[in-house]
């Protein structure tokens, strides 16, 4: 039992392939076809599945998380771009609006839980309500929220839409005590030391909030920091990091759910 990565893309499944080696990310498989390729009896062996997998943030932010290898979960983060503002703008007529696909495959494998990402323009284009009303018709719980990175202290906004969907069968109440309690003390840190990083205005605005907690509102661009090398041009790498989940984000909200 191990992980499965779907992406099509060869400098992405690369840069998987280069991560799984270097223990960075659950080991696994790495599948380049299109998952419209994909059936159900070619994933039910895995525990956990990655699609759209992209950079393997998911993998990371789940281990960051306290989310085992050997855990079972689901997680997709489908093609932004027919909701994009940088995109095509054709919503669910751009053939490379894959939702519909992927449902298909939850429908048929009945994972437990499922993880997920999406630009927040896609919820005007009825993206939302379709992954909602899906996984409900299956009998999932589902739930969903509009997150910053820089609610993450991150140096940038990167506005996106997470979302949860949980089977009926999913039971998971014995660990919500500890994680609720770890993740108390370690927002506590994370807190104060953010505060004695960036107490200072240093040229950035600051807001403070209702807490007595400041927030950053910088006027800068996101840095790239690579993870592994190897890739053949540095365009790629901006490419796929464009595409990619913030990873800080997405462990938060694993907890969350948690």
């Amino acid at each position: 039992m191990s992980a499965y990565y779907n992406e099509f893309k060869p400098e992405a499944a690369h840069m998987l392939r280069q991560l799984i080696k270097d223990g960075l990310i659950a080991d696994g498989e790495v599948d380049e076809r299109s998952i419209t390729e994909v059936t159900a009896d070619e994933v039910k062996g895995f525990t956990q599945c990655h699609f759209f997998a992209g950079c393997g943030g998911w993998s990371i932010a789940l281990r960051k998380s306290g989310w085992s290898d050997d855990r079972r979960v689901w997680t997709g983060s489908c093609p932004c771009q027919p909701f994009s503002s940088a995109g095509s703008k054709r919503g669910k007529e751009d053939e490379r609006h894959l939702l519909p696909i992927w449902c298909g495959l939850v429908t048929e494998c009945r994972p437990t839980i499922i993880f997920g990402e999406q630009v927040e323009r896609a919820i005007s284009y009825g993206w939302l309500d379709e992954a909602a009303a899906t996984m409900e018709k299956e009998k999932y719980a589902f739930a969903s929220a509009v997150l910053c990175a820089d609610a993450a202290e991150s140096d940038h906004e990167r506005k996106r839409l997470w979302f949860v969907a949980q089977s009926e069968e999913y039971d998971d109440t014995r660990r919500c005590e500890k994680v609720q309690e770890q993740d108390e003390r370690e927002t506590s840190e994370r807190q104060k030391k953010w505060l004695s990083e960036f107490g200072s205005t240093n040229g950035t605005k600051f807001v403070t909030l209702d807490d007595g907690f400041k927030r950053r509102i910088p006027d800068v661009q996101p840095q790239i920091c690579l993870l592994v090398d190897a890739l053949p041009r540095q365009g790629d790498i901006e490419h796929l990091i464009g595409n990619a989940i913030d990873i800080e984000v997405a462990s938060r909200f694993i907890k969350a759910c948690m």
